[in-house]
């Protein structure tokens, strides 16, 4: 299992060198700078944007801007925002929490909803309740997030005014009791929350049922069957373990998805964190606080894949064994 795991920390830190050097050759490519955006106002002097490339290194080669970048990160000193001043490193450590938490809470959700969903699903084939979570997944997959979160914000935040549509707190937070702050953040990510899980909550359950499907088709599940078990043992002691092992993969794989999908939910519902902070790093061409956006969102992607290929090599040792 050892040697296993450091195949897998040098893989990553390979993986790790290739992703800061395409993302930093991509947003360096891209039409645009942020020195230009001085250019737009009358009042600032024609040679206020070469000035501001050379305090920041802009008018250096690309290879040399990324060799400079890439050592100052490995001390994690990600650089000064081009927008505000601040240090990348502090608004990161800001914003990381609220995405990261709200993130844990999605796949806390989908995963214990989908998979029971899947599962029972699968075991009745046919039944309604099959073909009920199948019009659910079509219309997981075929409805936008960004229109759902508008449609929900329309009806349950201003027709019905049950829930908040913008921020995390209220404005009186500070006044509140603790279990009304508690009562309040819970309002506030209902929406956003819903949002971010419905179209991996559909998927998910569908990856779960195809594969009840192909275990309940097995020599050891009619066997149990045979035997008069109950349906519960059947499902949750046998199916469930089957279901379970590709589902771990899923789960290093979602990460990615889910960091990409907060910049959406987080921008519709003006949520102070990282998905907000990257698109609004973008609107205003801020490329130091962008590459450190990418960085750490790589890093929790590798960290999520690693977790997962070394939950499912415990699970099965047939993996770890192969791979040796």
């Amino acid at each position: 299992m050892g040697k296993y795991i450091l195949k897998r920390m040098i893989n990553l830190a390979v993986l790790f060198v290739g992703i800061t050097a395409i993302s930093f050759a991509v947003i360096k490519l891209a039409p645009g700078s942020p020195a230009g955006i001085y250019s737009f106002n009358a009042k600032v002097k024609t040679d206020v944007s070469k000035r501001i490339e050379k305090l920041y290194g802009l008018d250096k080669p690309l290879w040399q801007q990324y060799w400079i970048w890439f050592k100052n990160i490995l001390k994690l000193d990600f650089g000064t925002s081009l927008t505000d001043g601040r240090k990348v490193i502090d608004e990161i450590k800001e914003r990381i929490p609220i995405t990261l938490g709200i993130n844990l809470i999605v796949m806390f959700i989908i995963f214990s909803v989908s998979i029971p969903l899947g599962l029972w699903a699968g075991y009745k084939q046919g039944g309604l309740f099959d073909k009920f979570t199948t019009i659910l997944v079509f219309a997981g997959f075929a409805v936008p997030s960004f229109w759902l979160a508008l449609l929900l914000m329309q009806y349950f935040g201003v027709d019905l005014g049950w829930f908040p549509i913008s921020g995390l707190v209220s404005v009186d937070f500070d006044y509140f009791t603790l279990p009304q702050k508690i009562f309040d953040v819970a309002k506030h990510l209902v929406l956003p929350v819903f949002v971010a899980s419905f179209g991996s909550l559909a998927g998910l359950s569908r990856y779960s049922r195809s594969k009840t499907i192909e275990i309940t088709r097995a020599n050891y599940i009619r066997a149990a069957l045979s035997k008069g078990l109950p349906v519960r043992i059947i499902v949750y002691r046998h199916i469930l373990k089957g279901v379970m092992l590709p589902v771990i993969t899923i789960l290093g794989l979602s990460v990615p998805g889910l960091l990409g999908g907060s910049v959406v939910f987080e921008t519709i519902f003006s949520i102070p964190g990282m998905g907000l902070l990257f698109y609004q790093a973008v609107m205003m061409r801020d490329y130091t606080l962008i590459m450190g956006l990418l960085v750490i969102s790589a890093v929790l992607t590798l960290i999520g894949n690693m977790l997962a290929d070394l939950a499912y090599a415990w699970a099965d040792p047939r993996i770890r064994y192969r791979r040796n």
